[in-house]
């Protein structure tokens, strides 16, 4: 790709549209060659390159039988990935923020089954320290439900990183902040009356309402256009991608 217009964007816009099971069948050398690009961008996203995790975990499902389409848009990536190789996270020392986690997801959005996306992030000194973004393995039936199982599995991650912290002698906030948009998501969490909306979610996923009882997770209600995990849930445009980006710390600042 060497050769190849860097992009602005980790997909192009109308990329849902191919993001759909191949009807037909790849040969073995397209398959390899396929994976073998996947493989790649996974390394590269666990690494640094947070900005495209929604779009190779997105990609990432059709690895057993893509389509020219896929290979296009694992392409595309590529091409994105040669004009942002400058960027960096950078982190502000002691004197950053503590740490603080977002956690979103975006409700029924995969056309081939249904299933919502969600992710989260964790900061800390100000730069991004954690993230993920993966498919949910059930169908959710209403964002209350969606939102709440991720931000379930953020509180987990949350519990750990105190513990974590505290070994490493890293003075730790009497409570995590966890940044949420939904009100219906947060209300459960603070308060989990089983009612006909919610009792069919899981008991693990009500965790989250001992930890907030214990201290440990302080649950902000924050608005959708500060949500720095948004980028992780689903395809969003330049000006969008940007901001977020500097949010997290995604910059290519000249080093001092």
């Amino acid at each position: 790709m060497a050769d190849s217009n860097p992009m602005r964007t980790p997909l192009p816009a109308g990329a849902e549209t191919h993001l759909i099971a191949h009807t037909g069948e790849a040969s073995s050398d397209e398959i390899k060659y396929y994976q073998k690009i996947i493989g790649s961008l996974l390394y590269v996203q666990i690494g640094m390159h947070l900005d495209i995790s929604f779009a190779v975990t997105c990609l990432l499902q059709y690895a057993s039988n893509p389509s020219p389409q896929h290979l296009c848009l694992a392409k595309y990536i590529l091409s994105y990935l040669k004009g942002t190789a400058d960027l960096r996270i950078w982190y502000d020392g002691m004197w950053g923020d503590r740490l603080h986690g977002y956690s979103d997801s975006s409700l029924g959005d995969q056309l081939d089954d249904y299933h919502s996306m969600s992710g989260y992030i964790y900061l800390l000194a100000d730069g991004a320290i954690s993230w993920t973004s993966r498919k949910q393995k059930t169908v959710a039936q209403s964002t209350t439900e969606v939102e709440y199982m991720v931000l379930a599995e953020a509180s987990n991650q949350a519990v750990w990183y105190c513990s974590y912290l505290t070994e490493l002698s890293y003075e730790t906030l009497d409570s995590i902040p966890l940044h949420g948009n939904n009100k219906g998501t947060v209300d459960l969490a603070l308060n989990p009356m089983t009612g006909r909306r919610s009792k069919h979610i899981p008991i693990k996923h009500h965790a989250i309402h001992k930890y907030v009882e214990d201290g440990v997770i302080d649950l902000v209600r924050t608005p959708l256009e500060d949500m720095l995990v948004d980028r992780m849930t689903k395809s969003l445009a330049y000006v969008r991608l940007r901001d977020l980006a500097t949010g997290l710390e995604l910059s290519n600042q000249a080093l001092s």
